[in-house]
């Protein structure tokens, strides 16, 4: 009897994708520990302004025409798959990953058409906190803790602009996550200047980052698993193994950040 394959719906990994940074842990984890926030009230108020942001994309983002989230959501995970795809290819441990890594995005860009493109307006842009670094001086371990790392802070700039260019109303409610962010990405930044420039962090920075690093690691497996549910490709041990490689990579670098000492 041939294997039956159930195709589950692509919303529960972007659902997750953009839930592993944008959500309201992070949001008050990042109150917690950056020094900024003395009292119990204000560490959660970092929360009630996600969650009025939040109110906006999953209710309104149903109307005018239905799917707007959808089909931004379905553009943020290109947008990210494509600079994966482009920062990761010459890691010779991922060689057999790209075919269904590819798959995965052409999914993702069939369901977006099949949405279709809401109206569109001309959208804000938002800068993040980041570091540059060369990364023709890094090598495979670093290469890919870089790019992992502005892959995060890349893409979340980009669904900050999709967000204000197909769904307006954020243009308001976006301030209220702004500040928070804004901050996130700077610990995040702290700990790429000490990571990859030397520069000592603060153990905040540590802490975010290591929490930031194990969420992109636990994405990349759930997206395995979904993932094998949709397509042979998916169960083949070229992408199987390489999508749990991936992971691993992340993880132990993750691991490795010592959040006290140098």
């Amino acid at each position: 009897m041939p294997l039956e394959i159930v195709k589950p719906n692509l919303t529960a990994i972007q659902t997750s994708f953009t839930g592993r940074l944008y959500s309201m842990d992070m949001f008050t984890l990042y109150r917690a520990i950056s020094g900024r926030y003395a009292t119990y009230p204000s560490i959660i108020a970092g929360g009630l302004g996600l969650t009025l942001q939040q109110d906006v994309v999953t209710f309104l983002g149903a109307f005018g025409p239905f799917g707007r989230f959808h089909y931004v959501g379905d553009v943020y995970s290109v947008v990210y798959n494509d600079m994966v795809a482009r920062d990761l290819a010459g890691i010779p441990e991922l060689a057999a990953f790209w075919p269904g890594w590819r798959r995965f995005t052409q999914l993702l860009q069939e369901d977006a058409q099949e949405v279709g493109e809401p109206l569109r307006f001309p959208g804000l842009t938002y800068t993040l906190p980041k570091v540059e670094v060369d990364r023709s001086a890094l090598g495979r371990p670093d290469l890919v803790l870089y790019s992992i790392y502005r892959g995060d802070v890349d893409s979340m700039e980009v669904l900050l602009n999709l967000l204000t260019r197909y769904m307006p109303e954020t243009v308001a409610t976006i301030p209220l996550t702004l500040q928070d962010l804004e901050g996130i990405f700077g610990l995040y930044a702290e700990w790429a200047r000490e990571r990859f420039l030397g520069v000592p962090a603060s153990q905040g920075a540590r802490v975010m980052s290591k929490v930031i690093l194990l969420a992109d690691y636990r994405w990349y497996l759930l997206t395995g698993d979904l993932l094998g549910m949709v397509e042979p490709i998916f169960l083949e041990p070229g992408f199987s193994q390489g999508i749990s490689t991936l992971a691993g990579m992340i993880r132990s670098q993750a691991e490795a950040i010592r959040v006290s000492g140098g």
